[in-house]
């Protein structure tokens, strides 16, 4: 779809079969000096299911990105993401990850940021605790 120089474009798959089920959803926005770009895609089957996201931003003093995975199967749960942001004077970036298995569950967050002469970086890691064994 086009309208007054801006261009919106969504395409969406679903296909299903005996033995997976797929999803992928690209979705994009553009006008002459911006730009916004998705990615979702994923997927079911035996070994379990996984999600992945992408995501791009441009602007006219900078850009943005996005990425994350989750995934859940027999190993337990897992997910990642990383958010970075650059402007004329600022640089930003976010990283998750955490996860839950048999062991228990863990979490880390790492964000780093500067702006003109000044950087900033905070960092912390989740507990893991470790569920009661049965007998």
């Amino acid at each position: 779809m086009t309208a007054l120089g801006k261009a919106l474009h969504c395409k969406a798959e679903f296909d299903v079969t005996s033995k997976e089920a797929r999803l992928t959803v690209e979705t994009q926005a553009d006008d002459a000096t911006h730009r916004a770009y998705s990615l979702l895609t994923g997927s079911l089957n035996s070994n379990g299911l996984e999600m992945n996201i992408e995501g791009l931003l441009n602007f006219e003093d900078g850009c943005g990105t996005h990425k994350g995975t989750l995934t859940f199967g027999a190993d337990g749960l897992a997910t990642s993401c990383m958010t970075t942001v650059e402007g004329s004077s600022l640089t930003f970036e976010n990283t998750i990850n955490a996860g839950i298995d048999g062991d228990g569950a863990s979490m880390s967050v790492v964000s780093k940021g500067s702006a003109q002469d000044n950087t900033i970086e905070l960092s912390a890691e989740g507990i893991r605790f470790h569920p009661k064994k049965r007998i």
